[in-house]
């Protein structure tokens, strides 16, 4: 199989959309996002923590419809 590719990539973001801004997690702390089939290493998101996490979920329910 074929791998895609983007045209543009700045559309792979690895950082957190967080209360309207792309950030890093605190600590600087990330996570492979692992692909199951080949075990490549496809990206790293950030490992927020709990505090991190808790504030993003806040900020999301005050901007959902």
């Amino acid at each position: 199989m074929s791998r895609l590719q983007l045209n543009d990539s700045d559309l792979l973001r690895q950082q957190a959309l967080f209360n309207g801004r792309w950030q890093d997690a605190h600590q600087g702390a990330t996570l492979p996002v692992i692909d199951p089939a080949t075990g490549e290493t496809l990206a790293t998101i950030p490992a927020l923590g709990r505090a991190e996490t808790g504030q993003a979920i806040a900020y999301a329910e005050t901007v959902r419809i």
